[in-house]
Order: C-alpha cells, then structure tokens, then sequence
C-alpha cells in the first residue's frame, strides 16, 4: 500500500484528524512568519535560498492540505450528490427515474419516468437548477404494487438461500484493505455484521417475493459504500462495478445490494414522525429520515418465533433500537405485550422499492404504518424521551453512537411536507490526488425543506419514502 494511502487511513479518525489539523496550521504560521522575518533580514530582497525554501514550503504545505481532505470520511468523499451525474451516467434509467413535479400549483405531486420532462444532452452542461417544476431523487424504480389494493408487510416474504456473496477478485486484491482500514474497520470485532444481499425479485399477487444470499458488512462497505473512489489504474469503484448507462439487474448485478428498509409513521390526525438524525451516523449525517430505517441484516430480519425471515420481524426491532418510547411510553401508542405488538405491526403497508444510483443501485425498500395516537401524544411522547435521553447520557462517559442515532424529532403534517419542498445545489471543493492538489470542485444537490423558520435536508431514503407515500394516496 502507497505511503500516502496508508496515511489518509490512519488519519480518517476524528481525533487524528484534529491533531493533523493543528499540523497544517502550525505548519503554516511557522512557514509564513519565517518567510516575513527572513524577508525583512534581507531588507525586502528575495534571495535564491529563500525562493527555494519558499518553493519547499509550499510543498510541504500542499501536501498536508492533501492529506487531510483525503482522510475526509464524510458522504460526499464517498459517493456523488450531483444530480446531473447521475443523469448522465444513467441515461438509460429515465424511465425508471423518481421525482416530483409541481405541475403549475403550489404542491409537488409524485412521478415517474423522466423521458417527458427532460431531455439529456449528449456534450452539453445540463443544468437543473433552472427546472424549479422539477425536484428530482437520485433513485430509480424497481417495483411498485397495486395502488388500490396496498399489500400488507406481511405479504412481503423473505427467502435466505444457503448461497454466499462473493466479493470479485479486483475488489479483494486492490482495494478491500484499504476500505477497511479506513472505516477502522479491522480493529472493531463486531463491525462485520451478517447481512442480506438481495439476490432476485419474484412478484407474487402484488407483493414482491425476495430472495437473498448471506453476505458481510465488509462486502457492502467494499462494493457499495465508496463508488467514487479510485480502486485501481484511475477507475473508480463505480466504473468497474456500475457503470451504466443502465443499472445491470439484481439477479448479476457485481455489488452486495443489501436490502435497505424504511418506514413512515402516520398519526391519527395525519402528521408524519419525522426523526433528525445524528452526526455520528455514517449516511444521512444530521439529515431527516423514515420514522424508522436501518438495514435488512440476518439478526435483525429474523423472527425467533416464527422461525422466519420477514419485513415485519425488522420493524419490530428496529421500532425498539430507534423509537422506544413509543412502546415504553405511558401513553401505550403501540402494544408492550409482544403478541399484540406484532398483530399491530402487521397493519404497515407496502408502498414499493426502489434502487439508489449514490450507491451503486443499492435496493430500498418501503412501508408506512398508522399510529393511534395524535400529534399531541406523539408529541408529549418525545418530550419524554428527549429528557431519558439527556439524563442517561449525563450518566455514562462512553457511550454507543446507536444510541443517539436520532438527535431529535419533528412531527410535521403530510400534506404540508410536499408544499414546503424546494430543491438547491452547492459546491463542495475535495482534493482527491496530488495531480489536483486545488482539489476538484464537486456539485451537491440537496432537496430541503422549510419548517418552523428552519431548514431541513432530506435523506434520499425519506425523499423516496414520502414519493410511495403520496403514489398510494395516503
């Protein structure tokens, strides 16, 4: 492994890259006061051993300035959020593509296929910012169910066959150390969870049908989480597993494809529980998401009970990890008692699937559940929590980022969501080789909402959540 490589994986930990930080700047400071003294000793003349030393700081100075924006670990080191990229890259999927369009009113309205509204230039800068009809996901769709008739959440099987993801042999060899050395992966005994990497869809009588085979965390990170790092001879892990211009089919497609799962939680009076996730999470950092999301792992998606793999099993464990104040809470919003609580769980519906192109075609699935409880409630049940919350952490100096997974909450009514949608872009400067030591100049598109006086990132997961959601009329 190249020097530098190793040293943008030693210092991705946060408290590395403070001290690396403190280098860059001291580095500076001594540098630049000692060109100024040694500029006013020569009385304002530039000598020939100062311009040298003067050219060796600079490179010096570059190099750290590299070094530490490669260590960077933020998504957008990771994974494009340039719409147009993705446009480009996957012209074929148009008609398959996720947005909302305001169609001359006051509200965003859901659609697909976007072979109609916008036409891909070959060699010329597309510019979507202008297009403020159109606010546009970086997802495609991979099933939708019958809209008049949702299936439930229990029509959705689960299918584990006794097969093994396989990483390919180029990712093993040039660039799975390197990965998981940057997640610090190697040094945590528990990281490599055991995850369901979708292999095929059967659709049964609306419902999908999923098969999947065992895979690792390990495989995900290698193949889905990083596409627009270089892996070998300056292609990126995107354009040797997904290239385009059309995402290969699940059933050969090259990377892990372990099945997300999100979900929608709706009150009685039709407000959505809109959770504000932490900045400790890897994706979606301090963004909003699904009431509950998480990702289809074997532990999680298993039922002990039952004996099976199911949808239903991944809520009620995730429901526990993410909201347990709602099946703690005095108020009872949903059923302590384990057999009642599974009854009531049943109740979500299947909105549909999708599949994310920031990671390589990633599958998503999607669910909405109805609450029994107010905004009140729900409100007076997260007041509760959030003071739990703040006296457990006062209470223990180390603590499990799981736990803070969600900083807060909002509860915001469903059909004032999609009139406070707006879509905007900025740019993002990350330095990627020495070649560029500038950096390349990145475009990130964000959708956002208004709320209360503030503004609100979306998560690609909730984006795509809230577009099921109003597909089925709900």
């Amino acid at each position: 492994m190249p020097v530098t490589q190793y040293l943008a994986i030693y210092f991705s930990r946060p408290s590395r890259r403070i001290l690396l930080l403190v280098i860059v700047a001291l580095h500076f400071l001594v540098g630049t006061y000692g060109f100024h003294s040694e500029v006013h000793s020569n009385g304002g003349v530039l000598s020939l051993s100062l311009m040298v030393n003067v050219t060796q700081f600079l490179i010096i100075q570059l190099a750290l300035l590299f070094l530490f924006s490669s260590s960077l670990r933020t998504e957008t080191s990771r994974y494009s959020h340039d719409t147009a990229f993705f446009l480009r890259t996957y012209s074929e999927e148009l008609p398959r593509w996720l947005f909302l369009t305001s169609r001359g009113t006051t509200t965003y309205v859901p659609t697909i296929n976007l072979t109609k509204h916008l036409h891909i230039p070959k060699r010329s800068q597309l510019d979507i910012e202008d297009r403020k009809d159109l606010i546009l996901s970086q997802s495609v769709l991979e099933h939708l169910p019958d809209l008049k008739d949702l299936p439930g959440i229990c029509d959705v099987e689960f299918e584990l066959t006794e097969d093994t993801y396989q990483l390919p042999w180029y990712i093993t060899e040039n660039g799975l150390d390197r990965i998981l050395k940057r997640f610090n992966a190697s040094e945590k005994f528990d990281y490599n969870g055991l995850t369901l990497s979708l292999q095929r869809i059967c659709i049964e009588k609306s419902a999908p049908r999923l098969t999947f085979r065992r895979s690792s965390y390990y495989s995900y990170l290698a193949t889905n989480m990083l596409p627009e790092v270089p892996i070998s001879d300056g292609l990126t892990y995107r354009e040797v597993l997904e290239p385009g211009p059309k995402l290969n089919s699940l059933k050969v497609a090259i990377p892990e494809n372990h099945l997300g799962l999100s979900c929608l939680f709706v009150t009685s009076d039709h407000y959505l529980l809109i959770p504000i996730r932490s900045k400790f999470n890897n994706v979606f950092q301090g963004q909003l998401s699904p009431s509950v999301s998480g990702a289809g792992n074997i532990g999680t998606c298993y039922s002990e009970s039952e004996g099976i793999y199911s949808p239903r099993a991944w809520l009620e464990k995730e429901l526990q990890e993410e909201l347990p104040f709602l099946c703690n809470s005095t108020q009872t919003i949903i059923p302590t008692d384990q057999t009642e609580r599974k009854h009531f769980l049943a109740q979500a519906r299947y909105l549909g699937m999708s599949r994310e192109l920031r990671r390589c075609g990633k599958p998503e699935i999607f669910f909405s559940l109805n609450l029994p409880a107010s905004m009140l409630q729900m409100a007076n049940a997260i007041a509760d929590d959030k003071s739990a919350r703040e006296f457990k952490s006062s209470k223990i100096s180390a603590y499990s980022p799981d736990f803070f997974e969600n900083e807060n909450y909002l509860l915001i009514k469903s059909d004032e969501i999609f009139k406070s949608l707006y879509s905007k872009s900025r740019k993002n400067r990350v330095m990627k080789t020495l070649s560029h030591p500038l950096g390349e100049v990145q475009k990130i598109n964000e959708v956002c909402i208004s709320f209360k006086n503030k503004e609100y990132v979306l998560s690609e997961s909730l984006l795509i959540n809230l577009i099921f959601f109003k597909l089925a009329g709900l």
